[in-house]
């Protein structure tokens, strides 16, 4: 919401994060103990609200009692932020906060809002209540005609979401982890909408066909697809995040193409994981059963960076051969039940990151023609696997050349109780430190590694 006068939303990001960078250096910032989020320094705060005044109202202590919007200063507050209780909002009466223009209320006990609450707080622009109990909107939501971002993810007991036809400036709407089922209609009326978060662990939400298209400035979408044919029509789409309810519906919009245009993705089958590289182009498979395809492939973007695996049947190997005159490949990845992963023309060389677990038929999980032709992979996982037997595996072997791979940063192999080599010949990587090999009791050749 601070970048707004930059078109790409990969450009706002990266904005974002030089700007984030630029403020930890100087030590205005600084990460959280799990490195996963920042914090402001509480002399830098302090100053901040200091300078701010009576425009900024901030509850330092979750056992505050204080409900800033009943404040009598409450007409001058442009930002109230980080209330972490709430005991009770009583109130009938419409809160005069004319100037309010960010309402920061997540993981608070908050559980509902009376319906008059955002009547005269016409200047809200953005409003957070996320992990928090509610269970609706109140009705005076739709008043908010300047609103740019709504968060009400992780509320799990917010099961219905009212019209939000009149939220015309609306940016940024984020539904993630709520057991909503049914996405309004009036999402379709949502004309500025770039950024929009429906994923869920819970019953899938059910988006009906046509909204999808009818928001034409659609930058970055995560959802469940049911009918990815709606989601073909989004020609702005630069971010998408999609869980396919089986590898047959992965596959069919994989044949559209779309992909192409994107800046990155994350396709995934069955159950939902983040990506641990983000702007990235990734597929993951959870919980899939390869066998069940009766003879059917099973295609991907020839542009993969990261691919994952977890509690996959039927996947054998992921090797990486010419495509069968008699087929068209269409220059894809193709998963076929016997022979592994085939491509027809460019090699799968944008792959980085390999990750794969408790995927019990894989005894071989490269060869070594394949894994030459991977030059930017910096990172094998492999873990409860219980056939593995080779990493690396080549029938042909006979005192081969050493397989160089040059960026490998990342070994990693974890309870494979079958596993006795890694390959056959040396493993050459200027980049690998040391692997970490845990729970492999059959593995006696460890130095397979050599630095260039």
């Amino acid at each position: 919401m601070l970048i707004d006068d930059v078109e790409s939303l990969q450009a706002q990001y990266d904005m974002g994060h030089s700007i984030l960078n630029k403020l930890l250096n100087s030590c205005i910032l600084e990460t959280s103990n799990d490195e996963s989020t920042v914090k402001i320094h509480d002399l830098i705060k302090f100053m901040a609200l200091s300078i701010a005044g009576e425009s900024f109202s901030v509850s330092n202590t979750p056992q505050s009692t204080k409900n800033p919007l009943e404040s009598e200063s409450c007409k001058s507050f442009k930002v109230i932020s980080s209330i972490k209780s709430i005991p009770s909002i009583t109130f009938g009466s419409p809160q005069n906060c004319p100037s309010l223009s960010t309402l920061l209320l997540q993981h608070s006990s908050l559980s509902e809002l009376p319906d008059s609450i955002f009547v005269q707080m016409s200047s809200l622009r953005v409003l957070n209540l996320s992990h928090t109990s509610i269970q609706r909107l109140p009705s005076s939501t739709g008043k908010l005609h300047k609103l740019r971002l709504l968060d009400i993810s992780h509320c799990p007991n917010l099961k219905v979401l009212p019209s939000i036809a009149k939220l015309g400036k609306l940016q940024y709407l984020n539904l993630c982890q709520t057991p909503i089922k049914q996405v309004p209609r009036s999402l379709d009326r949502l004309e500025m909408l770039k950024e929009l978060n429906l994923y869920s662990a819970f019953d899938q939400l059910k988006i009906s066909w046509g909204v999808l298209s009818s928001l034409p400035r659609l930058k970055r979408l995560s959802c469940s697809i049911t009918n990815s044919s709606d989601l073909q029509r989004l020609k702005s789409l630069e971010i998408l995040g999609a869980r396919f309810a089986s590898c047959i519906d992965l596959t069919e919009y994989v044949r559209s193409n779309h992909w192409r245009s994107l800046k990155s993705f994350h396709l995934q089958v069955g159950h939902s994981r983040d990506c641990t590289r983000p702007y990235t182009k990734a597929v993951s498979l959870n919980g899939c059963s390869l066998n069940a395809l009766a003879g059917k492939s099973i295609m991907f973007p020839d542009n993969i960076q990261e691919f994952y695996a977890d509690g996959c049947q039927g996947l054998r190997n992921l090797n990486l051969i010419d495509c069968p005159s008699n087929q068209n490949c269409d220059d894809m990845l193709v998963y076929e039940r016997q022979r592994g992963l085939t491509q027809r023309a460019s090699p799968f060389s944008s792959l980085m990151a390999c990750t794969i677990r408790r995927c019990h038929d894989v005894e071989q999980l490269f060869t070594a023609s394949c894994i030459q032709k991977l030059p930017h992979l910096e990172s094998i996982e492999i873990e409860d696997c219980k056939q593995l037997k080779e990493v690396i595996a080549d029938e042909t072997f006979k005192e081969s050349g050493p397989i160089n791979l040059p960026r490998l940063r990342r070994l990693v192999l974890r309870n494979l109780p079958q596993l006795s080599s890694i390959c056959k010949t040396r493993l050459v990587s200027a980049s690998l430190p040391s692997p970490s090999i845990i729970g492999c009791p059959r593995l006696k050749q460890k130095a397979f590694l050599s630095s260039v």
